[in-house]
């Protein structure tokens, strides 16, 4: 990777979507600063967005393939989210 590229971990996102553009605000947060701190934002066309979405799901599914295992998601982040992993994945 270039070095001037930004190497960015987070622990959540927040994503806003108009009629034209996706925004993905990165955060991470910890014990010490647990509403996080804004480590980035992507912006990016809905179109690239849903490329990407389908580009995910379809390498995670590969993985959990791979390892024999499906990836846990704890039940209290399925729930804030309003995640339902039968209808959603």
């Amino acid at each position: 990777m270039d070095p001037q590229t930004p190497d960015i971990y987070f622990t959540s996102a927040q994503i806003k979507i108009s009629g034209f553009d996706v925004l993905i605000q990165l955060k991470k947060s910890d014990a010490d600063d647990p509403n996080g701190t804004t480590v980035g934002c992507i912006r990016t066309s809905l179109a690239h967005a849903k490329v990407l979405a389908i580009l995910l799901t379809k390498n995670i599914h590969e993985m959990e393939r791979i390892l024999e295992a499906d990836l846990p998601i704890p039940p209290d982040m399925l729930a804030t989210l309003k995640i339902n992993l039968k209808e959603d994945w």
